[in-house]
């Protein structure tokens, strides 16, 4: 996604945003200023969501044995149990904590169904939820799951790669001083490019790495992002 930056005409009129950068412009049109909190809404057309809404529809299964399987290759049964369930015609595991106004499937069998399917209003969920002044960013709820057994980090999934209005307008309250935004690899253009919107907002680092943040050990996870003597769940 790439974003743009303009002078804020409200911080104008208040003889503020000297550098002309604190409005950011972004690819559908809407506007945010992460200063005064001036915006305007998308110019783009937004259609709806489709009419066979599942997460409406969706009944929780209990999860089968192959399902736990693939989650404990990086969680633990208490974490399994807290926070997932079961799409039984999907063969999907889903997440608990955003149902039902989200909902979040990940499909562990090959075969022609997408290997991850959300519908909904994509939600700002925070795990660990320390209320400290540190807050990582990453793209699934397993990874945000895994990252949060350090004590002393929130975590907010995107639910993919995408920083939305929605997230940044929240992430403009949220009283957090370092912001480590951490992607895969492939993402490395989605990682400097959030790093570049919200450098206004926080001490903001770019964080990269051959795997996902949900295969690391917690100690690894300390390690990666710089911390020192962080506790661990």
């Amino acid at each position: 996604m790439k974003v743009k930056h303009m002078p804020c005409p409200e911080c104008r009129k208040q003889g503020k945003d000297r550098s002309g950068d604190n409005l950011a412009v972004y690819p559908d049109g809407g506007t945010f200023c992460f200063s005064c909190g001036h915006s305007t809404p998308s110019t783009k057309f937004t259609p709806d969501l489709p009419q066979t809404f599942i997460g409406s529809k969706f009944k929780e299964s209990e999860l089968p044995q192959s399902a736990r399987n693939y989650l404990s290759v990086w969680l633990n049964q208490e974490e399994i149990n807290k926070h997932f369930t079961f799409d039984k015609p999907y063969d999907r595991v889903v997440l608990k904590d955003t149902l039902p106004s989200f909902y979040w499937g990940k499909s562990y069998t090959s075969g022609v169904r997408p290997k991850v399917y959300t519908e909904g209003s994509v939600p700002v969920h925070i795990f660990g939820g320390y209320n400290t002044t540190n807050l990582v960013i990453v793209e699934d709820p397993i990874s945000a799951i895994k990252v949060s057994r350090v004590k002393g980090l929130d975590v907010l999934p995107l639910f993919g790669s995408h920083l939305s209005l929605k997230v940044l307008r929240c992430l403009s309250l949220m009283p957090k001083e370092n912001l480590f935004i951490w992607l895969d690899n492939d993402k490395e253009k989605e990682g400097l490019s959030m790093c570049l919107s919200l450098r206004h907002l926080f001490k903001c680092k770019w964080v990269s790495t051959n795997f996902d943040p949900k295969s690391y050990r917690p100690e690894e996870i300390i390690k990666i992002l710089g911390l020192k003597d962080a506790p661990t769940n």
